[in-house]
């Protein structure tokens, strides 16, 4: 019993020592947080009479570049359909030139042989005026 007596005794000793410890310790407050900085504009408006900065200026050059090289892409193309239907029509006038000139040539074939024909026909008459 008086082992207990004293244990309680220590038990007691003990909590009325940590309560007087965090009676006399305040608890530390959490910092807070820093709100964030207000970010700077991604691209600040150049002053007055400034030329701009080089990368800007580089890529002003290349977009320049590409705009040209897109109207001369589109000119070429342009260029290259119109070509297409040319070729297209040569090709089929040059089918229809060597059909007509076929004909011509057999035309003119057939002609000398009628004309033959008629040389042969004024001679027969000529040799024999009584038909």
């Amino acid at each position: 019993a008086a082992s207990a007596k004293q244990a309680l005794a220590s038990l007691s000793a003990q909590q009325a020592t940590a309560a007087a410890v965090s009676s006399m310790t305040k608890p530390v407050p959490k910092p807070k947080p820093k709100p964030d900085p207000p970010r700077p504009a991604l691209t600040p408006a150049p002053a007055p009479n400034t030329p701009p900065p080089r990368w800007e200026t580089s890529l002003q050059q290349v977009n320049d570049a590409k705009e040209h090289v897109q109207r001369e892409l589109h000119k070429y193309i342009v260029e290259n359909t119109d070509l297409k239907k040319k070729a297209a029509q040569y090709d089929a006038l040059k089918t229809r030139y060597a059909e007509t000139n076929h004909r011509y040539n057999v035309l003119l074939e057939l002609m000398g042989e009628k004309e033959e024909e008629c040389q042969e026909l004024r001679a027969k008459l000529g040799r024999n005026p009584g038909y």
